[in-house]
C-alpha cells in the first residue's frame, strides 16, 4: 500500500514535469518568433536603405540627364561657332590669295 500512497506524489511530478517541459516549449518558441521578428525588422530596414538608395540614384540620373542635354546643345553651339569661325578664315585666306595675286601682277 505504500506504493499507493507514492502514486499522486509520482502523477504530480509527472504533471510538474510535463508543465516545465511545455514551458520550455514556449520559451523555445517565443525565442524563435524573436529571431524572426528580429530577421524581419532588418529586412524591412534593409528595403527601406535600399528604397533610399534607389531614390538617390535616380535623383542623380536626372540630374546627369539634364547635364548631358546642356552638355549636347553647348557642343552644337560650339562646332556651329567653328564651322563660322571656318568659313571666315577660309574667306581670309582667299581675300590675301586674292590680294597678293594681285600684287604680283602689278610688280610685273
Amino acid at each position: 500500500m505504500a506504493t499507493d500512497e507514492h502514486r499522486p506524489d509520482e502523477h504530480k511530478s509527472h504533471e510538474h514535469k510535463s508543465l516545465d517541459q511545455a514551458i520550455e516549449r514556449l520559451g523555445q518558441a517565443l525565442d524563435r518568433l524573436e529571431a524572426s521578428a528580429l530577421r524581419r525588422a532588418e529586412g524591412a530596414r534593409t528595403a527601406a536603405i535600399a528604397e533610399e538608395a534607389a531614390g538617390l540614384l535616380r535623383q542623380d540620373r536626372a540630374q546627369l540627364a539634364t547635364d548631358l542635354d546642356r552638355a549636347l546643345v553647348r557642343v552644337s553651339q560650339l562646332e556651329e561657332a567653328c564651322s563660322g569661325a571656318s568659313r571666315r578664315v577660309d574667306q581670309a585666306i582667299g581675300s590675301v590669295r586674292t590680294l597678293l595675286a594681285r600684287a604680283g601682277r602689278e610688280e610685273s
